[in-house]
């Protein structure tokens, strides 16, 4: 089915406010809902989160390396992978979308893979605003554990 339907009738008086609400939507989708070769349509997917397993290793290993200029991702993947309890895989059609967890950076296991290092690094380059901003995030990857960042803070308030 279609999200928006464009009709070429000038009938309504007040059709000019109903296509200024159509092209709002599209915009925000960024599509031109005025262009008659975009093919505006709804998909329904189903997602469903499974612990992350060793089953997903294949699909986090390649979109660990999609983000971390090339680095060998092989031992942050793994590590990911075989905590269970921890990540969740995102699948649609039982094929791995996405996934999520969390990582100590500071844990003896983790503080030194190349690819937790190249994604702190990625992180660091991708943030926007000042330099004071990016060296406190910087502080909080590399040096200090989070708890002890979080407490600090909130008592210096």
């Amino acid at each position: 089915g279609r999200v928006a339907d464009i009709s070429d009738d000038d009938s309504d008086d007040d059709s000019d406010d109903d296509d200024d609400d159509v092209e709002d939507e599209g915009e925000k989708l960024g599509m031109d809902p005025l262009d008659p070769d975009e093919d505006l349509t709804e998909v329904n997917v189903d997602f469903e989160f499974f612990d992350l397993g060793e089953d997903d290793y294949h699909f986090v290993k390649r979109f660990l390396s999609s983000y971390l200029d090339g680095l060998s991702c092989t031992e942050l993947a793994d590590f990911l992978v075989k905590e269970e309890s921890i990540g969740t895989a995102i699948r649609v059609d039982e094929a791995c979308f996405g996934f999520i967890s969390l990582v100590n950076l500071h844990h003896p296991r983790t503080k030194d893979m190349k690819g937790l290092k190249a994604m702190k690094d990625f992180i660091l380059r991708s943030v926007q605003g000042s330099k004071e901003k990016h060296a406190a995030l910087s502080e909080l990857l590399n040096n200090q554990k989070v708890s002890d960042y979080f407490t600090s803070s909130s008592s210096s308030s």
